[in-house]
């Protein structure tokens, strides 16, 4: 049997906007998702979620609001690559290290960035799954600074990717893709590993997935139209000192409305899977997030009936396929009077 012609490279835009950036990076780094129950998590290069995720979302809606020139926004805020290594071969951290730092120079090389690769480096996320199938992810904002990445749709990266891949493995690890002989292969068409992961772990919760894409959806509208409220404030006011305390708490608001997103798929899923414990923990967490974004001063009301729509429809999903849960009350703290407007699922 013949060797393999390239080492796998995937690439796929990540959908979903804010709120499926952050659930595809959260699955990352979940030690205690179950399909990582045999998987060691290798953080590399010193990236962290937290970092990547407030770049990424601050820079994407900022961009956004400041797109004069019309045209669509921005609707995939990241792409992933993942960089897969078929059994048996396993590399060690140093070598996977050493892999990361060539694959990072290669995307800033092929993207163009000016700036340096360690500067660009800040921007994304990065860390290695060691398994039985051992990858390393890498996800890359769509925009980086002010600036939009296009390239990051083009063949041209996934070729140069895989060249670098065959290359820097065969370097770090001396292992040459053109003597690997592939096992038998399951995988039937070409999807992401995190994707067959949660297909397996949702398979029963169809409903529930496409709830949280909508609050999402809802959710990543509010923020874009918080960024441009704010921005038009400070071109008024010429008051640096304002532009940036604003800033500082329109991104812990931003922090909340992720975690609301967070929550409000926890407690979806302990409530599908039965967990009794789990789902009156989730619902308290939820409640409290949502109370705690009704309750911002940056909080408008369309983040409002965004915020009450998308914990009802999660409510109506779960009555529609027979689970008994009651409405959730939350907070009517709100400027504006439109709570008496609304229209949530009772």
């Amino acid at each position: 049997m013949s060797g393999i012609k390239n080492w796998t490279v995937i690439s796929e835009r990540i959908t979903g906007k804010a709120g499926g950036t952050a659930d595809y990076a959260s699955y990352l780094v979940s030690l205690k998702h179950k399909n990582h129950k045999n998987t060691t998590i290798i953080p590399m290069l010193n990236s962290t979620i937290d970092n990547f995720l407030k770049r990424t979302i601050y820079n994407t809606v900022t961009f956004d609001s400041q797109n004069e020139k019309g045209g669509r926004k921005v609707e995939s805020y990241s792409q992933s690559f993942n960089f897969v290594l078929p059994p048996p071969n396993k590399p060690t951290e140093e070598q996977w290290k050493k892999i990361c730092i060539d694959m990072v120079k290669q995307a800033h090389s092929t993207l163009e960035i000016k700036d340096e690769p360690s500067e660009f480096l800040k921007y994304l996320f990065v860390n290695v799954h060691d398994q039985k199938n051992p990858h390393l992810n890498m996800i890359i904002p769509r925009i980086y600074k002010a600036e939009r990445l296009r390239n990051l749709d083009q063949k041209k990266i996934i070729i140069d990717l895989k060249k670098e891949f065959n290359r820097s493995v065969l370097k770090h690890c001396e292992i040459d893709f053109r003597e690997h002989k592939p096992q038998k292969q399951r995988l039937g068409k070409r999807r992401r590993g995190w994707q067959m992961d949660q297909d397996k772990a949702l398979t029963s919760t169809a409903h529930v997935a496409q709830t949280v894409a909508e609050a999402q959806e809802a959710i990543a509208k509010a923020e874009l139209a918080t960024v441009k409220a704010l921005l038009d404030k400070a071109e008024a006011e010429r008051a640096t000192t304002i532009v940036e305390a604003e800033i500082k708490n329109l991104n812990k608001f931003q922090q909340l409305i992720v975690g609301f997103t967070d929550s409000l798929m926890n407690w979806l899923n302990s409530v599908r899977n039965n967990e009794y414990l789990n789902s009156l923990a989730n619902k308290s967490m939820l409640m409290d997030r949502a109370n705690s974004i009704i309750e911002n001063p940056l909080c408008s009301d369309e983040t409002y009936i965004n915020i009450n729509n998308a914990v009802a429809t999660g409510v109506e999903t779960l009555r529609s396929d027979g689970l008994a849960v009651d409405k959730l009350e939350l907070s009517k703290n709100i400027r504006g009077g439109l709570k008496n407007n609304l229209s949530p699922f009772s």
